[in-house]
């Protein structure tokens, strides 16, 4: 399927309303430039029209989607580029296809179950791309920390009790990150280590990363909670959360090298949040950023060490 440069502008400059409302969700107007995407009562996205006149969504947690086209492949995982600007134009003939209701309101997540071919290529991602170690892998298969689909490693947040709350997918051929809907950013993946220190970390690669890097060195494994977003700071809120920061004599809030001074202002101001909310918690705490040597972030940074790069 091919599209044109005049498809595209429209797809990207169309109220996406209408395509949501087919969709099932329910769009609400938060002033003449804001649009709030909801399923039930959950917010799964917001989007904004721009001063050049196209839109640009985020999800509640203010974690960049894209434009419109981004948002469609955000609502519908896998859709190809040409059949998300068809979604949005009307230019495919396709027959419609219905929406099923992806939220769960439970409390816990029914999450996809793993074929041998998703295992197989979800460890080829992490270990020949990612250059994280097996045995790294195979561990937090077996503590319930990551698990996979069709395309996708995905890591998983879960309550005191240990059912699944959160599940975060990132996709093996784009590295895209996207939550399953439902999903409560207040229950992070978590990596159990060494009580006495405990990292934040953006992404679950970061985390497997992390632990490498303490591999590599000998040093004790710490407690490693992944974030899932620069803004997030919900998970500071539940209580199993809360309990690890408070009993820490050290955290650290892993940094990136941002691809400009724009987004690394940004960043540095959301970190800056962050810390001062956990030293909130942590009143004993020594709590610092940790920006790794080289690379962009420290999966990178792992990954230069384990190919035989400089320390």
């Amino acid at each position: 399927m091919l599209v044109s440069a005049e498809d595209i502008l429209l797809a990207r400059e169309t109220d996406p309303t209408h395509y949501l409302e087919s969709r099932g969700f329910t769009v609400r107007s938060d002033g003449r430039l804001h649009l709030s995407v909801r399923d039930g009562s959950h917010e799964i996205a917001r989007a904004t029209l721009m001063a050049d006149g196209h839109y640009v969504s985020c999800d509640k947690y203010e974690n960049g989607i894209g434009d419109n086209i981004k948002l469609v492949q955000h609502v519908e995982p896998g859709l190809s580029f040409p059949e998300a600007v068809s979604r949005l134009v009307g230019i495919s003939q396709a027959s419609p296809i219905a929406h099923t209701r992806t939220w769960n309101n439970s409390k816990s997540l029914n999450l996809p179950t793993a074929q041998q071919p998703d295992i197989a290529s979800g460890r080829k991602y992490l270990t020949a791309e990612r250059h994280i170690s097996l045995a790294t892998v195979l561990e937090q298969e077996s503590q319930g920390a990551l698990n996979y689909g069709d395309g996708f490693v995905l890591f998983i947040g879960r309550d005191d009790q240990g059912k699944p709350m959160c599940a975060t997918r990132r996709y093996i051929g784009n590295g895209e990150k996207r939550d399953i809907y439902g999903s409560d950013k207040s229950f992070p993946c978590i990596i159990n280590g060494s009580p006495e220190t405990v990292w934040i970390v953006e992404g679950g690669v970061d985390a497997l990363a992390l632990v490498d890097l303490h591999k590599r060195k000998s040093l004790k494994q710490p407690t490693v909670i992944v974030s899932g977003g620069v803004n997030v700071r919900s998970f500071l809120q539940t209580a199993h959360v809360a309990a690890l920061l408070s009993e820490a004599n050290t955290i650290f809030v892993a940094k990136e090298r941002e691809k400009n001074k724009s987004v690394s202002d940004s960043c540095g101001a959301a970190h800056e949040k962050l810390m001062r909310a956990i030293n909130k918690i942590a009143t004993r705490t020594t709590v610092q950023g940790y920006l790794p040597p080289k690379g962009k972030d420290l999966a990178e940074y792992n990954a230069i060490l384990a190919t035989g790069g400089a320390k």
